[in-house]
């Protein structure tokens, strides 16, 4: 058909341009349409989209949830799929004894101590009991720190209450959170023993001294940390031909060589390098037993002479010197089988693993034999002064009667639990450690 405008001028097209025209106008009719089409479904897919998104109804694929997660900074990135973990290499047993299994973490800086002025409980609400506390009576509890830690960095403070105290005790309580803030842990300790050691101190407040110093004793006695000052503990460096009992001998050491591999978390105590710096504990250790708490106080110091022992001023039957560690609960004799008495760690006496005799029924136990009424364990104990050389046969023990701590159900025997037990084996030493029983 031709245009208007060439009709006017009287012109026609031929036929064969005429189809090739009518072929591109269809042609281009088809581009037109397309383009509408895709522009139609462009727009309604985009609006699709945007009213699910809206709606909280869109559909994220694997691929979309990447997507998702790069845009927007608060999308939780999916864990990788963890890997089986890979089996541990094997190695040949030491035959020796080993120190017992525990999980201390790793040796923290404590927080420092806060400011309080109301009377502190007897119990505060935080405090953890010890092992094999009857949960019905109530206890001086401390936290076991080679048991029951807390994850590094959140070391728990105790508070301590000063209205109780005497102007001066309540100017050292003062004065140890100062240090304790600076870092200074072993002036803190000092200050604090002497505030637990006081006559005047009231027995309300001892329990919360005794955890703080527990906690003190997680870093300075129980952990790999030498803090400086410290006269209880030191830093050696291995050379050439040492192992643990050499080290034990060479530094004249009264404690058992297997403390060293619990301090610093020894996997192989076989197996030490050359150069290799290992934190050891100087002691000596000693004991006292309080009967009517059930309760066995760790301190170190120079142990008394037999002539002077028992002859102290301090509280809680420590002895001038000695420096409190922290306490384990304990089971005593029943029908008060547990003689009043002041030992010491008998020579040749600490026994791993022992058999054992009934000596009122001539029942023999096996080394191995699990119904053995000791446990694992055993430390002799001779009278110390000559009003308590009387008492024979006494020890302290384990136990398979975990029941039995925190009672009166031995011989007269100290029970304490399995994992107790073999520290303070490793800490009692013979002719040397003084073990004590105060009412």
């Amino acid at each position: 058909m031709a245009l208007a405008s060439q009709n006017a001028r009287g012109q026609r097209i031929p036929s064969s341009s005429v189809a090739v025209y009518r072929a591109k106008r269809r042609a281009k009719a088809r581009v037109v349409l397309g383009v509408a089409a895709l522009v139609v479904l462009g727009g309604g897919g985009l609006l699709w989209a945007l009213w699910s998104r809206d709606s909280g109804n869109a559909i994220v694929g694997p691929q979309n949830a990447s997507a998702q997660t790069a845009a927007d900074p608060l999308a939780t990135e999916s864990a990788p799929t963890p890997r089986p973990p890979e089996p541990a290499p094997e190695r040949t047993p030491d035959p020796r004894p080993q120190p017992a299994e525990f999980t201390m973490g790793a040796p923290r800086t404590l927080a420092p101590a806060p400011t309080l002025t109301q009377p502190l409980p007897t119990a505060p609400p935080h405090s953890l009991p010890m092992a094999g506390a009857p949960a019905t009576r109530p206890q001086d509890t401390v936290r076991d720190p080679l048991i029951s830690t807390p994850p590094a960095g959140t070391a728990e403070q105790p508070a301590t209450a000063r209205s109780g105290l005497p102007a001066d005790l309540a100017n050292l309580v003062d004065a140890a959170e100062r240090a304790q803030r600076e870092g200074k842990l072993v002036e803190c300790r000092t200050q604090l023993n002497r505030v637990l050691l006081d006559q005047r101190t009231p027995e309300s407040e001892r329990p919360a001294l005794r955890r703080w110093m527990s906690e003190l004793s997680d870093v300075l006695v129980f952990s790999a940390t030498a803090a400086p000052g410290d006269p209880f503990s030191q830093v050696y460096t291995v050379v050439s031909g040492d192992s643990l009992p050499v080290i034990n001998r060479k530094l004249g050491l009264t404690t058992e060589y297997m403390l060293i591999a619990r301090l610093n978390k020894l996997a192989d105590p076989s197996r030490i390098r050359i150069d290799q710096k290992l934190k050891v504990a100087n002691g000596p250790f000693h004991a006292v037993v309080s009967k009517s708490a059930f309760r066995m106080d760790i301190y170190m110091g120079d142990p008394p002479s037999p002539s002077t022992v028992g002859t102290s001023k301090l509280a809680s039957g420590a002895e001038p010197g000695w420096v409190y560690v922290r306490s384990f609960m304990v089971g005593l004799g029943a029908e008060d089988g547990t003689p009043i008495a002041n030992f010491v760690v008998r020579n040749n006496s600490k026994l791993v693993n022992p058999s054992w005799v009934n000596p009122r029924t001539g029942d023999r136990f096996g080394a191995d034999d699990p119904k053995n009424p000791i446990g694992e364990r055993w430390v002799g104990l001779d009278g110390f002064d000559d009003a308590s050389k009387a008492h024979t046969g006494f020890g302290v023990h384990g136990t398979v009667e975990p029941d039995s701590i925190g009672r009166s159900m031995s011989m007269g025997c100290i029970r304490l639990s399995t994992q107790d037990v073999d520290i303070v084996y490793e800490l009692l030493a013979p002719k040397v450690s003084v073990v004590k029983v105060v009412p």
